[in-house]
């Protein structure tokens, strides 16, 4: 999710919201840690099951959020999957360019592992935070580590660059994001590095031996181009892939779980997604 405007533009449930307020949360548990220097607010269910969470990196394009429609939409998948989220506070633009953020998101999924010794471990992230989690997931793997159980990207900003030339056939159709101003966040989230290369732009990377992975993007986003080609090659790679394109939706639909009936159907896929053996 990407905004430009300050909050007093913006409908409540994009207001920024680093703590989620209490009646968008349900029945879900707030506390909070900080884990290697990044603060992590956790959302627990009642009936929580044990051994089993999920990192949610929200949008922003690397210099907010997350809002408040975050919360509401990760305290429904929390509530109906039964599964607590840990929604990661990591670095942004311009105070903390690339690589901070991905190190924040890395170390919280080793103490997850490791401190908590949590048996399943999901990376879930919307826009700039599903190719975040993308990203993750290729660093884990240069690193030969135990790769998350499952990956879920939602509407995820996967090429920095965004040079593929067929983001033209979409670009009228989008109202929310703008190519050029994500061009140069992308450049200033880089901070001198190349922002092709594939733990920046992750669809550039090798996708092989990558764990399953859902993917939800709308037909009326210029991010669709580039999840295509994701599509592609991961299928070419012998991944699992769920990959939906839902027809007229638009970037970040997901999140507008107090709004649209849609929304709450992309839960649902998140959910049955997450259960799924």
């Amino acid at each position: 999710m990407t905004h430009e405007s300050g909050n007093e533009d913006l409908p409540p449930c994009f207001h920024d919201a680093r703590i989620p307020p209490g009646d968008v949360v349900g029945r879900c548990r707030v506390s909070q840690k900080k884990i290697a220097g990044a603060v992590c607010i956790f959302l627990s269910p009642p009936d929580a099951e044990a051994g089993r969470q999920f990192i949610f990196l929200h949008g922003g394009a690397f210099t907010s959020g997350p809002v408040i429609c975050h919360w509401a939409m990760v305290a429904r998948v929390c509530e109906k999957s039964r599964i607590t989220a840990v929604m990661v506070d990591y670095g942004l633009v311009p105070e903390n360019p690339y690589p901070a953020g991905l190190n924040d998101v890395l170390n919280v999924y080793q103490y997850l592992r490791r401190r908590l010794g949590m048996k399943e471990v999901f990376l879930m992230g919307d826009s700039a935070g599903g190719g975040l989690a993308l990203s993750a997931v290729l660093a884990l793997k240069d690193q030969r580590r135990r790769l998350p159980e499952k990956l879920v990207l939602l509407s995820p900003w996967l090429d920095l660059t965004l040079e593929n030339p067929e983001i033209e056939t979409v670009r009228e159709y989008d109202q929310l994001l703008r190519k050029d101003g994500l061009i140069e966040i992308g450049r200033q989230y880089a901070n001198g590095r190349d922002p092709s290369h594939y733990l920046l732009s992750p669809v550039n990377g090798d996708l092989s031996g990558m764990p399953p992975t859902l993917l939800l993007i709308g037909t009326h986003d210029i991010f669709l181009c580039d999840c295509r080609r994701f599509r592609d090659k991961a299928r070419a790679s012998g991944v699992f892939l769920n990959y939906q394109e839902w027809e007229a939706m638009f970037h970040d639909w997901m999140t507008q779980t107090q709004l649209m009936p849609e929304a709450n159907r992309a839960v649902e896929e998140i959910v049955d997604f997450l259960a799924a053996p």
